[in-house]
């Protein structure tokens, strides 16, 4: 959320401004947590409890698919799987597989590198 808005759970951004909260989730993520997007907008913006809720379903979705198939990232620590995870949420979990396959990290649309996740979840892990 730090990195994605500052932590402001009220916040649009992203491209048109599709991205909502505090971890700029997108239409397709909100979707695949069960948040009608078009409908729940203002809701969901009001409502940092549910942000975090659906933040955490769709970083266990996340966990779940790599898990399933990634032989490398079920092998890893808890830790480590944290920041591949965070890596996911900038990527997208296909994003995060590709990362474990090749060790090669990508920029999103605002030339943000993706490895900043990884070591920022690294770090706040201590």
């Amino acid at each position: 959320a730090n990195i994605e808005s500052a932590n402001d759970y009220t916040v649009r951004g992203g491209y048109n401004n599709h991205y909502l909260g505090a971890y700029q989730m997108s239409k397709a993520a909100l979707q695949d947590v069960g948040i009608d997007y078009d409908e729940e907008q203002e809701k969901f913006l009001a409502d940092p409890k549910m942000q975090d809720e659906a933040f955490e379903r769709f970083t266990e979705q996340n966990h779940d698919y790599l898990k399933s198939k990634s032989e490398k990232y079920s092998k890893m620590d808890l830790n480590e799987q944290l920041g591949i995870l965070g890596y996911a949420h900038n990527q997208g979990r296909g994003g995060a597989l590709k990362y474990l396959e090749t060790g090669k990290s990508k920029t999103d649309g605002f030339g943000t590198d993706a490895q900043k996740y990884i070591d920022e979840v690294k770090k706040a892990l201590g």
